[in-house]
This record gives C-alpha cells, sequence and structure tokens, in this order.
C-alpha cells in the first residue's frame, strides 16, 4: 500500500474512532437526560441514581452537590422522596460541620419550593439535627416561615432546634398563660403546644413546669408515653427528665394488641428516652429490651445531672 494510502486509512480510522467516542458520550448524556426526567421509575432505576449522587457526595461534597441540584426539578416524586432520605443519612452521618449545614440547607429548600408530601418529608428530617447545622442562611430562612398552613407545628419545633431566640416574643403570645383548647389531643397538636415545648427548651421554668403537670395529668397512657414522653425529651430540661425517671418505675402496660400478647410496659419508654438522649446512659437506644430498663432504672436513680446529647 502506498505511503499516502496509508496515512487517509490512519486519518480517517482516527476520525471514526472521535466520532464513535463522541457518539457515546452523547448518548450518556441522552440516558441521564431522559432517566432524570422519567416519571414512572421502577425500584432499581431510583437505587442506580440515588447510589450514584450519595458516590459523587462521599468522593467531592461540592461536585456531589451540582449532581444533586441536577434532580430538582425531576418529575418523579418517588426519586426525589428517595434522594432526600440519602441527604438525610448523608448529613447525618458527615463529621463535617459545613457538610452538615449544605444538606441541611437543601432540605430546607425542598421544604421551601418542592410538593406538600415532600415538604413533610423534610421538615422531619430537619428535625434529627442540632442547632450548629444551622447557618446564617438556614435561620433566616426558618425565620421568614409563617405559622400559618401545612406544618406550622414542625416548623415552630424548628425554631427550638435552631435556637432561634428572636422568636421568643412570638412564642410567649402563642403559648398564652392557660391552655386553649378543650382536648388533649387537640392540645397536643396545636401550635400553642409546640410554642410551649419551644420556650420550654430555651429555659422558660414556668412553661416547663406547666408541661410536665399536663403529663403527669394525661390519663391516656398511650398518649402519654408514645406522644408526651417524646415532648419533654425535646425540652432537654432538667426537671423535664427527672420527670420521666419517675417513669421508668412504671409498672403500667399500655393495652394489648394481641390477646395472647401483654401490653408493653410504659418505663420502656422512658427508658428508651434515656437511651437515645442522656451521655452516660448504659444502654443505647433506640430499641430497648424489658430487661435492661432495670439496668437504665438503677443508673438514672443515681444521678443528680443530666447531661444531654444534642
Amino acid at each position: 500500500m502506498k505511503k499516502w494510502t496509508k496515512k487517509l486509512v490512519q486519518r480517517y480510522s482516527y476520525i471514526a474512532i472521535l466520532c464513535l467516542i463522541s457518539l457515546q458520550v452523547n448518548c450518556m448524556k441522552g440516558e441521564k437526560n431522559m432517566t432524570s426526567n422519567q416519571v414512572n421509575l421502577d425500584y432499581s432505576q431510583r437505587e442506580k441514581i440515588v447510589k450514584n449522587i450519595d458516590s459523587e457526595l462521599s468522593t467531592n461534597w461540592k461536585e456531589g452537590l451540582e449532581l444533586l441540584k441536577s434532580y430538582d426539578d425531576n418529575k418523579s416524586e418517588e426519586l426525589k422522596r428517595d434522594i432526600l432520605a440519602m441527604v438525610w443519612r448523608f448529613g447525618l452521618k458527615s463529621q463535617d460541620s459545613i457538610v452538615r449545614q449544605t444538606m441541611v440547607n437543601y432540605m430546607l429548600n425542598v421544604f421551601a419550593k418542592q410538593s406538600l408530601f415532600l415538604q413533610g418529608q423534610a421538615i422531619k428530617f430537619l428535625q434529627d439535627f442540632s442547632y450548629t447545622d444551622f447557618n446564617n442562611y438556614a435561620v433566616n430562612n426558618i425565620s421568614s416561615l409563617t405559622w400559618e398552613g401545612d406544618y406550622n407545628y414542625e416548623i415552630i419545633l424548628l425554631v427550638g432546634i435552631a435556637n432561634i431566640r428572636t422568636k421568643i416574643p412570638e412564642l410567649k403570645k402563642m403559648a398564652g398563660n392557660n391552655w386553649k383548647v378543650s382536648g388533649p389531643n387537640q392540645l397536643y397538636s396545636s401550635c400553642q403546644w409546640a410554642a410551649s415545648l419551644v420556650l420550654a427548651r430555651f429555659g422558660d421554668i414556668k412553661i416547663t413546669k406547666r408541661i410536665i403537670e399536663q403529663v403527669n395529668e394525661e390519663q391516656d397512657i398511650i398518649v402519654r408515653s408514645t406522644r408526651l414522653f417524646a415532648d419533654l425529651a425535646y425540652t432537654r430540661q432538667q426537671l423535664a427528665f427527672d420527670t420521666l425517671r419517675k417513669y421508668l418505675h412504671s409498672q403500667e402496660r399500655l393495652p394489648q394488641v394481641k390477646s395472647t400478647v401483654p401490653g408493653q410496659k410504659e418505663a420502656i419508654y422512658a427508658a428508651e428516652i434515656f437511651a437515645n438522649f442522656v451521655v452516660g446512659c448504659p444502654v443505647s437506644g433506640p430499641d430497648i429490651e424489658i430487661e435492661e430498663v432495670q439496668k437504665i432504672k438503677i443508673w438514672a436513680d443515681r444521678q443528680s445531672k443530666w447531661l444531654f446529647r444534642d
């Protein structure tokens, strides 16, 4: 073969390779765009996308964040839910304060812009973070939210978690001096109750005592143990945990779920609070066995002061 023929073949072979590479890249981009805009993604497709974002965040969180944001306008509600759960997990396990704050800000943006369903998921996940995870952007974002409409109860609780004390005047107005609603079930889901919990968390002793009195007066053991114990824990107050210690000695049981299985002991629910929120507790939460309650009870009875995990 002549020299010029060989060169021509080599040149066109090189061009063909470049075209093939370009075609593959465009196909990959097209596949990504098609996937990112697809509404009905099955579990395996969603899992692949979420794992890819998680991997990118773990390798280089700033680049991963850009990939994460590229799915903000995705039409699949299920995919955005799965991504949100991954962001929550990634933020909680991170030891980097900037990363944690960035994940919190992402979830706040989801709460501001996404559907009612995703808003509910985001506001729930945000309550698992501590006040140091809320930077100025987050504090300003939460401060601008109104306490009317959907998720107002959760927004008020978030004010306490983010330690936004500039809201104390509004919280006091909302809490009032007496319970305003007629029934306990209405009270515990009211903004008044949420505002009272936040004020207690901020150190208002009078409000804390009022909450404790209400908990002790509650006759429904299911409500008291499964709902109000957690509310006492939210306050992170010494008096609240002194009250919870009393319930470690409770012999009462919740109603039976099955006729052959006795109801759960109320003391277990109190023990789980100590296991989850108090430093030094000999048992870690969240699932406490009945045999471990005694160990927590003996330890708690020896404590004169509580140190809380935040």
